[in-house]
C-alpha cells in the first residue's frame, strides 16, 4: 500500500535503515502471513498490549506456523528468566508495540516495561513495531510531551532509531551487534 501522505516518514525511515509498512487493520492476516513468507519465520517474541491484542498478532503468527514466546508473568526464578532471555535470542522477530513516532527522525517511544519485555525488542535480530496514525508526532519534543501528557513523568523509557548500529576499529558500520539487525514499522491507517 502506498500512501503520498507518508512519504517523507518513509524517506526519514529509510536513511536509519527501518522498512515501513502501511497496513489497515482488517489486512493484519495477509499482511502477517506475507511478512512471515519473506522472513522465513517460525518463532516470534511478542507483547501482550493492547493493539497487538486488538490486532489479533498472536493469532495470525499461529494461523501461519509461527511458535509463539510471550512475556514474563512475574512469578519466575532467576533460572526461568535466564531461560527465556535464551528462547528470546533465538526468536527470529521480536514484536512490540510504541508510545508513538516522532516522524522527523523515526525514532520510537517504546513504554517502559519491565527490563525483560524490553528484552523482546533489543534480542531478537529483527523488530517488528506496530502503531496506528494517530501515534505520530512531528518530533522528539512532541514525542516526550505526548508521554508525559499520559502521565509518566517518571520512571524509563527506550527510544529506538533503527536498527543497532556499530563501527568497528577501521570505521567499518556493522548493523546489530547490540540489539536488532532490522526494524520494521507497521503503521495501522
Amino acid at each position: 500500500m502506498n500512501d503520498k501522505r507518508f512519504d517523507s516518514l518513509r524517506r526519514v525511515l529509510e536513511e536509519i535503515d527501518t522498512e515501513l509498512v502501511l497496513v489497515q487493520a482488517d489486512a493484519m492476516q495477509g499482511i502477517v502471513r506475507t511478512q512471515v513468507e519473506r522472513g522465513s519465520i517460525s518463532t516470534a517474541a511478542i507483547g501482550n498490549d493492547e493493539l497487538l491484542k486488538d490486532l489479533e498478532l498472536s493469532s495470525h503468527l499461529l494461523e501461519n506456523g509461527v511458535g509463539l514466546i510471550g512475556p514474563l508473568k512475574g512469578d519466575e526464578t532467576r533460572q526461568d528468566v535466564e531461560e527465556w532471555h535464551q528462547a528470546l535470542a533465538g526468536a527470529d522477530v521480536g514484536i512490540t508495540s510504541c508510545v508513538g513516532v516522532a516522524s522527523e527522525t523515526g525514532s520510537a517511544l517504546l513504554p517502559p516495561h519491565t527490563p525483560d519485555e524490553r528484552a523482546m525488542s533489543l534480542l531478537p535480530p529483527v523488530h517488528w513495531l506496530f502503531l496506528r496514525e494517530e501515534q505520530l508526532v512531528p518530533d522528539i519534543g512532541s514525542l516526550l510531551k505526548t508521554w508525559q501528557d499520559a502521565g509518566n513523568s517518571s520512571g524509563s523509557a527506550v527510544m529506538v532509531t533503527g536498527p543497532s548500529r556499530t563501527a568497528d576499529i577501521e570505521k567499518e558500520l556493522v548493523l546489530g551487534v547490540h540489539g536488532p539487525q532490522a526494524v520494521t514499522l507497521f503503521l495501522i491507517i
